[in-house]
């Protein structure tokens, strides 16, 4: 857990709720690494979020229409950190939407990518996209600003993330994480979430390595949109 408490109880299923930061966590005792590359999203070869998204291989503008109001949302949410921003990288980046939006206006705009489909996607359309996962990666440079959004709900060991992100956040760190969401069986209806957070248990995990400088209402709601500057 987050605050190191042993105040964990189980409330459902594989699922532990700290009394002391209202952090929950989900066991899932399979290989989330290979989950979320093999299983996660995975419907028919047309894809798992609605027909015509996906046609040989390549993302269609469906795809991305579904998702153009969210980015635009995303964008306009963090328009200040990006006033002088040359490099990003996208943590997770999935099909690229978000960063379309940013196409023309920040120098380098490259992302990480766990999915083979997703980085086949985002290297064809341009961006030099690391292939794994984040917390694994060595990554050569920093970026003025590194954004994820739900991601870091998918990390199990969680811990890693802020300072890996440290290392690569010359500025701002940008994050969005579901919250409130519906408890499942992890055992019997995963849906790749190892974590909810708190406004508490957030601050928590990145407190050693950001100052917080806002954090609020995100904008797929219910969620958290933590803004934050590295140390």
């Amino acid at each position: 857990m987050i605050c190191n408490s042993s105040n964990n109880p189980l409330i459902k299923h594989k699922t532990y709720k700290c009394n002391e930061c209202g952090h929950v966590f989900l066991n899932y005792t399979g290989d989330g690494l290979l989950y979320h590359k093999e299983l996660y999203r995975k419907g028919s070869n047309e894809g798992s979020r609605g027909g015509g998204e996906v046609k040989e291989g390549r993302f269609t503008n469906k795809f991305h229409e579904r998702r153009n109001e969210i980015c635009n949302k995303r964008v306009a949410a963090i328009e200040p950190y990006l006033q002088e921003c040359k490099s990003l990288l996208d943590v997770g980046a999935g099909g690229g939407t978000f960063l379309n939006k940013l196409r023309g206006r920040i120098d380098e705009l490259e992302a990480t990518e766990i999915s083979d489909l997703c980085v086949d996607n985002l290297r064809k359309d341009g961006y030099v996209t690391y292939h794994g996962a984040f917390t694994h990666m060595d990554l050569p440079k920093k970026y003025d600003v590194v954004t994820s959004w739900h991601v870091l709900e998918h990390v199990e060991n969680v811990k890693e993330f802020p300072v890996k992100a440290h290392n690569v956040t010359g500025k701002y760190l940008i994050i969005e994480v579901p919250i409130n969401r519906a408890l499942r069986n992890p055992d019997h209806n995963f849906d790749g979430h190892f974590h909810y957070f708190t406004k508490k248990s957030l601050e928590l995990l990145f407190k050693d390595h950001f100052h917080i400088l806002d954090i609020r209402g995100g904008i797929q709601a219910p969620a958290l949109l933590a803004i934050m500057e590295s140390k």
